[in-house]
């Protein structure tokens, strides 16, 4: 029995050892959106770390796939379902960073058509030239969304001077997360739009006592936005006067008893005064 259980585990441990993963990848940006498939303006940086010690001067390579159908990173040959992201790259002391394209790294996903989510996977393999198997492996992922965030509900629109204080709240139709809002008014000729990461925003370098039409809609991680804006709502900016202006505007005028102006104020400040006085005394 002992005999037979020693032959299992031998032949089992050369098999565990090509499967494990010794070294984690990193991608960014981690989420792309229906825009990154025909992008070719940004890059997309991976770098990663294997705990398979590089040599210095030595004969070794790293090898970049990149694949949405696969995701087991391989010690021997292609991974299934992937393509390399450009060539081998020569083994330094130190892993270096990986850059490519954006449009090349969805293109080698084989996901420039976008047509559904999707997870991307990234295996990086560290070999020997020559060598039968890979000297270590590392893995990572990236997420494709297809889907926009819900469209927002548009809570409230108050006035500010030169501004609009809008608030809002987010939709319910589906549950892609929306991280950023574009807040957008339109009024007197002019277009003002401005984004926020927060469900209120103060809309600053508007014109006072023009009115404005107010929308908002939502981004998602991958820059997805939403399919329409939430409903209108007006708002007009109007200078905001402090207590005193307005007190003056009123006309200092006697109020509920007590005189007006100045000495108005303080005769309330000293009745209010004295009666916190009185309780604490009871």
């Amino acid at each position: 029995m002992i005999r037979r259980l020693a032959l299992l585990v031998a032949l089992l441990l050369p098999a565990a050892g090509l499967a494990q993963t010794t070294g984690t990848v990193l991608i960014s940006p981690t989420t792309f959106g229906t825009t990154d498939c025909t992008s070719t303006a940004k890059s997309v940086t991976i770098t990663w770390t294997s705990s398979s010690t590089p040599v210095a001067g030595g004969n070794e390579i790293y090898k970049v796939w990149v694949s949405h159908t696969d995701t087991a990173c391989l010690t021997t040959g292609q991974p299934t379902g992937s393509l390399q992201l450009g060539s081998d790259i020569p083994v330094t002391t130190t892993p270096p960073t990986y850059s490519t394209t954006r449009s090349d790294f969805i293109s080698k996903a084989a996901l420039s058509a976008c047509t559904t989510n999707a997870t991307i996977s990234v295996c990086v393999q560290h070999w020997v030239i020559g060598a039968a198997s890979a000297k270590g492996t590392a893995t990572g992922s990236a997420t494709l969304e297809v889907e926009p965030p819900p469209v927002p509900v548009l809570v409230s629109v108050a006035t500010g001077d030169s501004a609009l204080f809008v608030s809002w709240a987010d939709g319910t139709t589906n549950t892609i997360a929306a991280v950023s809002y574009n807040v957008t008014a339109v009024g007197g000729g002019a277009t003002v739009t401005k984004n926020s990461t927060s469900k209120s925003y103060r809309l600053g370098g508007l014109t006072n006592g023009v009115t404005y039409s107010v929308t908002v809609t939502s981004l998602s991680a991958g820059g997805n936005e939403s399919v329409a804006s939430s409903p209108p709502v007006l708002g007009t900016p109007q200078p905001v006067d402090g207590f005193w202006e307005q007190y003056k505007n009123a006309g200092g005028v006697e109020q509920g008893g007590c005189a007006g102006g100045p000495a108005g104020l303080v005769a309330l400040l000293g009745v209010a005064l004295a009666l916190r006085g009185l309780r604490r005394r009871s």
